[in-house]
């Protein structure tokens, strides 16, 4: 049996019977809100490739290495010495011109790097200007040897002039774009990069990695400039109910129904938000909060709008504001315990968001100590642990979030439930097994109109390796409640990791955007299909509309990566005429 492993954001197969990595995110109901998500896929993005991030900045010299399993190359030691079609030429010229080549090829081997550039500049000026193949090996050896040097400046120069001579020279791209990485030019670098992995035969995984590493390091500057310049984010009505229904004891969005009674005759923006949020109407929230907090000093309702509106600018992609309306909140004096300790949750929500596990466990402390009855916060830790493999303390904050809760919620049951299945699981009990999955039936059939419970249920079967049966109960889910776009988007993603009935999980996608066009989750698996059909130019367009949507700073980053990935198969295509597949599917 193949072992799959439960986090909060999914399910992640980690390991094949082989031993093997191959990770699988699969969508899951009861999420921790934005923030977990964010998490899990910052993890996810790690493992994609079979790599781990980050990794060395550094390109072997031996970069251009041609491996075969029947007959391997020797190690390069990064010359060119007869290969690249370099000429042949008989002229007296030409022949000096290699003669003085293979003296500055001896110097290099012998690590005399500044004899070694000596002999390659006289070869440049003895070689005929059109024995341009000649002229690509000698530019990209003097680039080698400024390369031992850390001349990165002038080896872009050389490797751009080898380039010119030869624009398939794999080993100059490579080159080049180590020097990129080096001065810190990321987007320059991703593209020499993918050029020299893709031309490479058979393309290496050393290979693959760097490029990874540049598209990472790109986003990653590319990030910063984004979120500080970027206006809200069009709100999914998914995510708002899936990040609603997990705070039960938000002291606002779970009471909005008692803000809605006028005040003196009139109605405040706040009030009109809150009908707006009833409505389902989630993108006119914030104008009115924005209202609401410009009144000042008669805004009567200053706690509950910096909790509202905390909680809408996540949803919206806007996590700075967020934290700047957290911290007015928190700073109010006799700030009732309940408000308190959501604030710190929010707070503690965001910083799991940045990866700063550290602080939210602090956060999360500090807001236990402040309302130690608030089931919410063991709800998010539970499943933080969960999806750090903590499978004993999420037991434990499970179970106390559903003593606090007044009336059973799914979500938890299930929690608990997972806990259950990974110690059953690893301890290899198969009575425990059988019991609890007689638990998770009989909580099927008492929530038979809940789509979680139905996607629950099927992705129990999933963490068993039972694909044909959980595809079954997502198609019992789907005609239970086929409004339910998450429903939806798992039973495509099981069909897509099993690499069959891509058709039909691309129909099941195209109904989700449907449903909910601004649901970010969506827009991920529907790039990843269209790339495995061999329509890059729709999963271009995904992974743009992915980009458009999603909302914390780390996933954004893996948008933009996902992005970078299709352009650089559009590119091969457009200037080699090569189809070449997306190096994440390869």
């Amino acid at each position: 049996m193949k072992l799959w492993l439960s986090n909060a954001s999914g399910l992640f197969r980690i390991t094949n019977e082989d031993g093997t990595r191959n990770v699988t995110k699969m969508a899951i109901f009861g999420v921790t809100g934005v923030a977990c998500a964010s998490f899990a896929s910052y993890k996810l993005y790690k493992w994609l490739g079979k790599t781990n991030l980050p990794i060395s900045a550094k390109i072997r010299d031996n970069d251009n290495a041609q491996r075969s399993s029947a007959n391997a190359a020797p190690k390069s030691n990064g010359l060119t010495s007869q290969t690249n079609g370099e000429s042949t030429a008989t002229s007296d010229a030409a022949s000096q011109a290699i003669k003085a080549k293979e003296q500055g090829n001896e110097f290099f081997k012998k690590k005399r790097y500044d004899q070694a550039l000596s002999s390659y500049n006289q070869a440049l000026e003895l070689c005929p200007k059109e024995e341009v193949k000649l002229l690509a090996v000698l530019y990209q050896n003097r680039a080698a040897a400024n390369d031992c040097k850390k001349n990165w400046k002038t080896v872009v120069a050389d490797c751009t002039e080898a380039i010119r001579c030869d624009p398939n020279y794999q080993k100059a791209y490579m080159r080049r774009g180590k020097a990129h990485m080096e001065i810190r030019k990321y987007k320059e670098a991703k593209k020499d990069l993918a050029v020299g992995y893709y031309l490479q035969k058979p393309p290496s995984e050393s290979v693959k990695q760097s490029l990874i590493l540049a598209m990472d390091k790109d986003a990653e500057v590319a990030v910063v400039g984004y979120m500080k310049n970027r206006q809200p984010v069009l709100i999914s009505a998914e995510t708002v109910r899936s990040y609603l229904a997990n705070f039960q004891f938000d002291p606002v969005t779970t009471c909005l129904a008692k803000f809605s009674a006028p005040v003196d005759g009139k109605r405040a923006p706040f009030q009109v938000a809150c009908d707006h949020i009833e409505l389902s109407q989630y993108n006119a929230v914030l104008p009115y909060l924005d209202e609401q907090m410009a009144l000042g000093e008669s805004n009567g309702y200053l706690k509950e709008t910096l909790l509202l509106r905390a909680t809408f600018r996540v949803l919206a992609g806007l996590p700075d504001e967020a934290e700047s309306d957290i911290a007015k909140l928190i700073g109010i004096k006799d700030l009732p315990p309940r408000y308190m300790s959501t604030a710190l949750l929010r707070k503690a929500l965001l910083a799991i968001s940045k990866m700063n596990t550290y602080n939210a466990f602090s956060n999360m402390t500090d807001a236990i100590a402040c309302d130690p009855k608030n089931g919410d916060i063991y709800h998010h830790r539970g499943q933080i642990n969960l999806l750090m493999g903590d499978i004993t303390s999420c037991m434990d904050d499970t179970e106390k979030a559903i003593s606090y809760n007044k009336t059973e919620v799914p979500a938890l049951i299930f929690q608990k439930q997972m806990c259950e299945l990974q110690m059953a699981l690893h301890g290899k009990r198969e009575e425990d097994l059988n019991n609890l999955m007689s638990e998770l039936k009989t909580m099927r059939e008492k929530y038979s109109t809940e789509p979680e419970v139905w996607g629950l249920y099927a992705q129990t079967f999933v963490s068993l390796g039972e694909f044909e049966k959980a595809q079954d109960i997502y198609d019992q889910a789907i005609a239970c409640c086929p409004n339910c776009p998450t429903l939806y988007i798992q039973a495509a993603q099981l069909l897509t990791s099993l690499d069959k009935g891509l058709e039909k999980a691309l129909a099941y996608l195209n109904k989700a955007k449907e449903l909910d066009p601004y649901y970010e989750n969506t827009y991920t698996h529907l790039g990843h299909v269209y790339l495995k059909l061999g329509k890059i130019d729709e999963g271009l367009e995904s992974y743009q509309k992915l980009l458009a949507y999603t909302r914390s700073a780390p996933d954004v980053k893996n948008a933009m990566v996902m992005v970078s990935s299709v352009e650089a198969q559009l590119d091969m295509k457009k200037n080699f005429g090569l189809e070449v597949p997306n190096i994440f599917n390869n």
